[in-house]
This record gives structure tokens, C-alpha cells and sequence, in this order.
């Protein structure tokens, strides 16, 4: 008898159809030399901070909304963990103008004959020396000045009127009167008034300056130093 036919196409479709069974068989399996990876999760940005607990931003340039600007604000209840920022946070939000009022700390500041110019000491009251220490409230209206109590006081009702939402916490870049700890920065969900409205707070907790801005003012961050709680926007 002569040599048996090699058929060389069956044998290639055999051997193919080998190699996938052995390929499907393999498919789940895992090489224990290479695993694989993990994915790693993306980190969640910082917005508002509902809870006790609060995140120190390091200094940074912060847009400023101008007026007119669609501006998103921190929700209702929003807390920084911060005891001293936080009750003044929850007077705000319950329009509590007295609270508020019986905060207010004047500071002792050096009087002048003539004051001139932005931040210029109070004018001395009639009969008094220049140089001598008077109580005075650090109160600016865009620009930095200070108030009788009576003032400041009637700039708050005023204020709380119109229901200031919080827009940013931070700390100061730089040594004022009254030495406040923090700024809590507010604007308003309606068109008028815009600007801001900004209390000073010192570390125990009272208010050491106000800051009311009427239009065409923005929400600058003025001389803002580390974030408390960041601009949504």
C-alpha cells in the first residue's frame, strides 16, 4: 500500500480549533505576575461644608463676581466648624439683628483733628485732643471708616432685611483694627441690593468690623488670606 494523503486543510482547521477552545478556557483567568490595578478614585472638589468640619484652602486668587454676575451661594445650614463663625452663621440665616448687635465690639483708636482720605482715623469730638483714644466701630461703606454703635447698628437691621446669603469664609492677608480672626463674606439672591456684606469676627467670637457695600460694588474678596470656605463660583 502507498503512503497515506496528509490533508493539510483538515489539520490547520483542527489545530485552529484548538487554539481558541484553549483561548475561551484561559480568558478568566488572572496572572498572578501581572494584577491588575485598582482604579483610582477621582478627588471630590471642595464646595460648601454642611457639617462640623471645615477645610483650610491655602491663600489663592478668587474671582470677583461682579454685579449683575450669576452668583451661586453656600446652601442654608452650611457650617465651617468654626464656633466662633458658626453662630454668627446661624444669626444671619434666623435675621437676628440682636444677637448680632450685642457682638459688636468698638475698638480704642487714636482721634485726628482732620482726618482725610480712606482709612483715616475718626474725627476727634469737638473739644478733644488729636491723638486721644476714642471708641469708635470699624464700619465701611466700600470704603474703610468707623461708625458710632448707633450707626452699625441700624447698617445691620438694614442689611438683615434683604437676607444676606453666605458666599465665603476666609482669613486676612494683612493686620486691621480690631484685629478680626475671620471674614465671613454675604450677598443677596436679589438684584438690589448687590455687593456684599462682610463681618469681621475675632477669635472669641465677637464682631470687631462690618463691611456694607452698596451697589455698583462687587463680591471682592478684599485682602482675603486663607480660604475658610471657598466661592462656590
Amino acid at each position: 500500500m502507498g503512503a497515506p494523503t496528509i490533508r493539510w486543510g483538515t489539520l490547520l482547521v483542527t489545530l485552529s480549533t484548538t487554539l481558541l477552545l484553549g483561548a475561551a478556557c484561559w480568558g478568566g483567568s488572572e496572572d498572578p505576575a501581572a494584577p491588575t490595578a485598582e482604579p483610582t478614585a477621582e478627588p471630590t472638589p471642595i464646595t460648601s461644608v454642611p457639617t462640623s468640619t471645615a477645610t483650610t484652602v491655602p491663600s489663592t486668587t478668587w474671582p470677583f463676581p461682579t454685579t449683575g454676575e450669576s452668583v451661586t451661594f453656600h446652601p442654608s445650614l452650611t457650617r465651617v466648624g468654626i464656633p466662633a463663625v458658626d453662630a454668627i452663621l446661624e444669626s444671619v440665616e434666623a435675621s437676628d439683628a440682636a444677637t448680632l448687635v450685642a457682638l459688636l465690639q468698638p475698638s480704642e483708636v487714636a482721634c485726628a483733628a482732620n482726618p482725610l482720605g480712606i482709612g483715616a482715623p475718626p474725627q476727634c469730638p469737638a473739644g478733644t485732643p488729636a491723638g486721644t483714644l476714642v471708641s469708635v466701630f470699624p464700619f465701611s461703606r466700600c470704603e474703610e471708616g468707623f461708625a458710632e454703635l448707633s450707626e452699625v447698628e441700624t447698617g445691620v437691621r438694614s442689611t438683615l432685611e434683604h437676607e444676606p446669603r453666605l458666599y465665603a469664609v476666609h482669613r486676612l492677608d494683612r493686620a486691621v483694627t480690631g484685629e478680626p480672626e475671620y471674614v465671613i463674606v454675604f450677598g443677596y439672591q436679589e438684584p438690589q441690593p448687590s455687593g456684599a456684606f462682610r463681618i469681621y469676627v475675632a477669635e472669641g467670637g465677637g464682631i470687631v468690623g462690618i463691611g456694607i457695600c452698596p451697589p455698583p460694588a462687587t463680591l471682592s474678596l478684599q485682602f482675603a488670606g486663607d480660604m475658610i470656605l471657598p466661592p462656590l463660583s
